[in-house]
């Protein structure tokens, strides 16, 4: 099967692991075996690759971006002021492009990525209408 889950045992710690074989009295993970009856919960591990990934990425894209941009527009304005050239307040012009790359990489990142969801699969709770 090689689904990860995190098993809360009645009797044990919260634990993650990988499942080997279901079976209708028990769950047999890479080491252990539990029945169901001695687990309170299971969940399974999925990922999620849609707006939420791509906003969580693109927010810290925009950070990293804002701090990478400022650090670079600073650098630049101190060497244009060392070397006493004119128009050196022009190099915070950067700043956008830079943010803006950033943000739409870690955008990127976050979709390829993905953000990492558990469902509960046990105990089944029943359906409501």
């Amino acid at each position: 099967m090689g689904a990860r889950v995190r098993l809360q045992p009645q009797s044990a710690v919260e634990t993650t692991t990988t499942v080997v074989r279901a079976t209708p009295d028990s769950l047999l993970v890479a080491d252990n075996a539990w029945p169901w009856r001695a687990l309170e919960r299971v969940e399974v591990r999925g990922r999620q690759h849609g707006l939420k990934a791509a906003l969580v990425g693109g927010g810290i894209g925009l950070v990293v971006g804002a701090v990478v941009g400022t650090v670079a527009v600073k650098q630049a304005t101190a060497d244009c002021e060392r070397q006493h050239q004119d128009f050196c307040g022009l190099d915070a012009i950067a700043f956008v492009p830079i943010t803006l790359v950033v943000t739409l990489v870690g955008s990127g990142i976050g979709v390829a990525v993905g953000t990492e969801r558990w469902t509960p699969v046990w105990p089944v709770e029943p359906s409501r209408p």
